[in-house]
């Protein structure tokens, strides 16, 4: 029985989940006193540390935060509070996607995921499309199957690309 594990990861949880000094927000801190706000850590934790304790809000709130940090595809690897934010992380846009994703299996709440999320989701499917290689993210093929639309990866090392995309297709068709 893990019942006492589970409670005690729980009670410590909420010592990740912060009031933003940038914008006075929910947000998750990837470490402290060493880390802040890393979008890729945020992006991996937030169901977790969130929506498996029923804090759906909370989650919302966060991700609406990250969604409207958005540049050319991609999320801030770090959230800087005194200046700009790092936009060098390839794959936290991508865990993004996943995220969302869970959000919608926990709480299927399509209206707001379809209202805040799906023109940022198109946009970062947009625009890793338009610049094709950034921080050496290369666009994969997209192709017809009576399945409907999936995303084929003609190279290795790229497979969650492919895995957001279609979990993409499934919320902003």
């Amino acid at each position: 029985d893990f019942g006492d594990e589970m409670r005690l990861l729980s009670r410590h949880a909420r010592h990740f989940i912060v009031t933003s000094k940038r914008n006075q927000s929910a947000s998750i801190i990837a470490g402290f006193p060493w880390f802040g706000e890393w979008g890729r850590d945020a992006m991996i934790s937030l169901p977790g540390l969130t929506l498996s304790r029923g804090m759906p809000d909370v989650a919302l709130e966060i991700l609406t935060t990250y969604a409207t940090a958005e540049r050319r595809g991609l999320f801030p690897n770090q959230l800087n509070v005194y200046g700009e934010s790092s936009y060098n992380t390839v794959d936290a846009s991508l865990w993004f996607f996943w995220t969302v994703s869970e959000y919608l299996r926990y709480t299927a709440d399509l209206d707001s995921v379809r209202t805040r999320f799906r023109p940022i989701m198109r946009g970062i499917l947009e625009a890793h499309q338009r610049f094709g290689l950034v921080y050496s993210i290369r666009t994969p093929m997209m192709v017809g199957t009576y399945l409907g639309p999936l995303f084929v990866v003609p190279f290795s090392g790229n497979l969650f690309y492919a895995v957001a995309a279609v979990v993409a297709v499934r919320i902003i068709e």
